[in-house]
């Protein structure tokens, strides 16, 4: 994902991500993946710079599921306040907000 550094501290390492924003990814049984702790690695992760405010770098991440399992949405949930925003992958899934 493509994001920018809106808060008033520099973020030191692209590769990481906003520490203001969580990210979770479900596979199509609606189980939870889990960051690959490698994701630093990535081809295309900056880990050698970081973000100052108002600056924009590409964030990637890598998850691990079960054998077989393939990707099917994910939600991005702002620690600012915001309210969390799902992102589907896979076109049968259908979601429904519960309060």
């Amino acid at each position: 994902m493509w994001w920018k550094n809106t808060s008033n501290d520099a973020v030191s390492k692209v590769c990481w991500g906003p520490d203001t924003l969580g990210l979770k990814v479900y596979d199509t049984q609606d189980r939870e993946m889990l960051l690959d702790d490698n994701s630093g690695f990535i081809p295309g992760n900056e880990c050698s710079d970081g973000l100052m405010t108002g600056q924009s770098g590409d964030w990637y991440q890598a998850y691990q599921g079960l054998k077989g399992a393939e990707a099917s949405y994910a939600i991005l949930q702002d620690y600012t306040g915001g309210d969390p925003v799902a992102v589907v992958f896979d076109d049968d899934t259908f979601l429904t907000y519960q309060d």
